[in-house]
């Protein structure tokens, strides 16, 4: 099932990043609403076979407690720390950040997995924070390897002396 709903998944991170955020909550409620019934099955069958055989299985009980919508939780997150990142450079009014801090809060209600490693969800975050100050440092790095080039003035050449200076340097061949 989960394998199914990739490209469904993948539709609402496109829209989360391009900041679609009601089409975006739309089609999260779709989403959940056709997957709730077979979601709950899933659970039932899990609770059913740990009670059978006593064990508990928290990393596995976790991803079904997402039924199915989890994914596109972490999308949400992970397309606010751009712009919480931007406000906070720019001193605008932190609404991203704001957003960000309260999705978190309603994820760290409940404490999931089974306690010996991060939640996925913290590691989407923090993979998601590296990329974008790792792309921010590309453009930085690439910004002052081409400042050299930035002062040299803009020649305007008429069609005329275009097409003579293509000539010169095809006859240079």
């Amino acid at each position: 099932m989960a394998w199914n709903l990739q490209p469904v998944l993948l539709a609402h991170e496109v829209l989360v990043r391009c900041g679609r955020d009601e089409a975006a909550e739309t089609w999260y409620a779709a989403v959940a609403a056709r997957t709730a019934e077979i979601a709950d099955d899933h659970l039932k069958r899990y609770a059913r076979l740990g009670r059978k055989y006593g064990m508990r299985l928290p990393s596995i009980a976790d991803r079904l407690e997402q039924q199915f919508v989890g994914p596109m939780t972490v999308d949400r997150l992970r397309a606010l720390v751009r712009p919480a990142i931007e406000e906070l450079r720019s001193g605008r009014e932190p609404t991203a950040l704001k957003r960000l801090e309260e999705e978190i809060a309603e994820l760290t209600r409940e404490p999931s997995g089974a306690g010996f490693e991060a939640p996925a969800w913290l590691e989407a975050l923090e993979d998601e924070v590296d990329q974008v100050l790792s792309e921010e440092a590309e453009a930085e790095a690439d910004a002052e390897s081409l400042a050299p080039y930035r002062c040299i003035p803009q020649a305007r050449l008429s069609l005329k002396e275009a097409r003579r200076q293509i000539e010169r340097m095809a006859g240079d061949r």
